[in-house]
């Protein structure tokens, strides 16, 4: 509604004060009452934003809760998960290793195999390869030497490793069998070889101390050959025939003390060094593990053990292959020789 006149306003005090006249135009009025309406205008309008804003800032609220919760289960099941990868991973390993070690058993056993028949045949009297010795004499051979270093490769690279030397333990597990073959078809003809050939330890439960080879002489400080091994234990410790032979000599030899040589045939002589006593007579004819003796520290010695020699032909050869794994290897060869227990190899 627009005002067409003028209005006038009148304010009374009531103290009584002279009243205030106002007197407007209908212009004035109606530019008011425009200015009126748009302010209701313009503050419904921002009453409608407000509550427009407000109601999208309640929507947003609970989509940030909604996604924090979200964000709060993935992280939960991102752990969980992390856990269960971790857990696979350790079993993966522990696979892997326990994988490793019996394939690393089973190579160990093959190269054992390898040289028993290897020394069975040397034993035996038969030729091997150059190849063959060669292996024999260096104590190499077989498929690898650590193939535990492969538990610190990458998958990729571990499962290329492993069917590597998988196939090559196949390989292996194949020349053994034949090797075995062979062997049986060498032996056939000597059904009593084994117990012919020196292979048992002739102490129970020894080890080798000093293993056959040069080493520094406690007596004259110079390299010599040590011509046997030398098996320490207690003073009368029964001495067993490695093999069936027959006692060829009894009695004092030089450094060697009480002394006893056993003929086994073939070429083939044991000797059995600083001795304490004897339990067999010259010319007996013995079977293996027969009691021939017993330990002492008799000649050129300073403690209990026997000096253990294996000859072929009259010459000393190292005995160990010819143990078979009977007894336990020596410490390395070198120019250092602990005195506990010492001989002087001397041929009389």
């Amino acid at each position: 509604m627009w005002f067409k006149s003028p209005r006038e306003l009148l304010i009374i005090s009531h103290d009584g004060a002279t009243p205030r006249h106002f007197s407007f135009s209908a212009k004035t009025l109606n530019i008011l009452s425009l200015l009126a309406i748009g302010l209701i205008l313009i503050g419904g309008l921002l009453s409608v934003l407000h509550i427009i804003n407000y109601g999208e800032l309640v929507a947003n609220k609970n989509n940030y809760n909604i996604a924090i919760q979200k964000k709060e289960i993935l992280e939960s099941k991102i752990e969980r998960l992390h856990y269960k990868i971790e857990h696979l991973q350790t079993n993966l390993r522990a696979e892997r290793t326990q994988h490793l070690i019996a394939l690393t058993l089973l190579n160990d056993k093959l190269n054992e195999m390898r040289d028993y028949y290897a020394n069975l045949r040397i034993i035996a009297g038969y030729k091997l390869s150059e190849e063959q010795i060669i292996s024999l004499n260096n104590g190499q051979g077989g498929v690898v030497s650590h193939p535990l270093g492969l538990l610190n490769e990458d998958e990729i690279t571990f499962s290329r490793g492993i069917n590597q030397f998988e196939a090559m333990l196949i390989e292996e597990f194949t020349q053994q069998s034949k090797n075995f073959d062979y062997t049986t078809r060498v032996l056939s003809g000597r059904p009593t070889i084994l117990y012919e050939i020196p292979s048992k330890s002739p102490i129970k439960n020894g080890w080798v101390f000093s293993g056959f080879g040069y080493r520094r002489s406690p007596w004259t400080g110079k390299l010599e050959l040590h011509q046997g091994v030398d098996i320490p234990s207690a003073l009368g410790t029964p001495v067993y025939a490695p093999a069936c032979g027959i006692v060829i000599y009894i009695g004092w030899r030089g450094g060697y003390g009480r002394c006893l040589e056993v003929n086994h045939g073939g070429g083939i002589s044991t000797l059995y060094a600083h001795l304490s006593s004897y339990n067999v007579r010259l010319g007996d004819r013995i079977s293996q593990n027969d009691i021939i003796a017993y330990m002492g520290s008799t000649g050129r010695s300073t403690g209990s053990h026997l000096h253990y020699e294996v000859r072929k032909n009259g010459l000393p050869v190292n005995p160990m292959p010819y143990l078979a794994g009977s007894i336990k290897s020596p410490p390395a060869t070198d120019s250092t020789f602990s005195p506990t227990i010492v001989v002087q190899d001397t041929l009389n």
